[in-house]
């Protein structure tokens, strides 16, 4: 039986008591009026009174049984609804957890591809809004498959974890870099011009250059090319991205380790 139907079932004996006591006051009036012996009386009375005080007693049990059954039932119900909040908390980690997963890269610990592309609508919208400079670096480990071929890809591994650490911790809180695939990572500079991010990839590139890695017990230094591009009036995220890979392009034409702005 449910909470509802135990409170319906303790409102529906209170009405049968109700008219159990009526009757049986009637019934003592009745005994009281039409009685000519005063002990015939006394007796109908007390029988009266002694039904009545039974009926109470057994509706006293009884009330005390559906309460402590609807107490049940509410603990019940209330351990329920703490498992179901459990439940969803555990469900919404999970989901978030699962989020952040799928917006990881697994090697670098870096923010992925799709990651990329969720902050890039929000810095292109906060752009738009407010008007400040957005810039865009795309960066390629020079001669990379050189390091697989030689090294083989553990040590190719070991150097993209070393370049995703040295850009993650040389830019500000409020850049965003990610490994886009391969040897390539992106940077979304907020608030920065062209000549700035310029500014800031050079100072990246010469720390890189300056890191070395071991493989088999040998250092092997690394240089990065980078492309820079200013988001523009018009531009698109294909259009200024095709543009930023042009400026890339040219940097690893231009003899490799060196940033050049689109």
């Amino acid at each position: 039986m449910h909470a509802s139907q135990t409170a319906q079932s303790s409102i529906d004996q209170q009405e049968v008591l109700t008219s159990v006591i009526n009757q049986h006051v009637e019934d003592i009036r009745g005994s009281a009026l039409g009685s000519r012996e005063k002990t015939s009386a006394r007796d109908g009375i007390d029988r009266h009174l002694t039904a009545i005080t039974e009926k109470l007693r057994e509706h006293q049990e009884q009330e005390q049984q559906r309460q402590l059954e609807m107490k049940r039932q509410l603990d019940e119900m209330a351990d329920r609804l703490k498992e179901m909040e459990q439940e969803a908390d555990t469900l919404k980690s999970n989901l978030k957890l699962a989020h952040d997963q799928a917006l990881h890269d697994p090697l670098t610990g870096l923010p992925n591809r799709a990651a990329y592309d969720e902050r890039l609508a929000l810095e292109m919208a906060r752009r738009k809004r407010y008007g400040k400079p957005l810039s865009l670096l795309v960066w390629d480990i020079d001669h990379f498959k050189a390091i697989n071929d030689t090294y083989g890809h553990k040590s190719g591994d070991k150097a993209l974890c070393l370049i995703a650490q040295l850009l993650r911790s040389n830019c500000r809180e409020t850049d965003f870099v990610s490994r886009f695939g391969g040897e390539e990572f992106v940077m979304l500079l907020p608030e920065s011009t062209a000549e700035n991010a310029l500014r800031v990839a050079n100072k990246i590139r010469e720390v890189i250059g300056n890191a070395t890695f071991s493989a088999f017990g040998k250092a092997i230094s690394i240089t990065i090319s980078c492309g820079i591009s200013e988001f523009k009036e018009g531009d698109s995220e294909e259009t200024v991205f095709e543009r930023t890979d042009q400026a890339l392009y040219q940097a690893k034409e231009n003899g490799r380790n060196c940033c050049v702005i689109g």
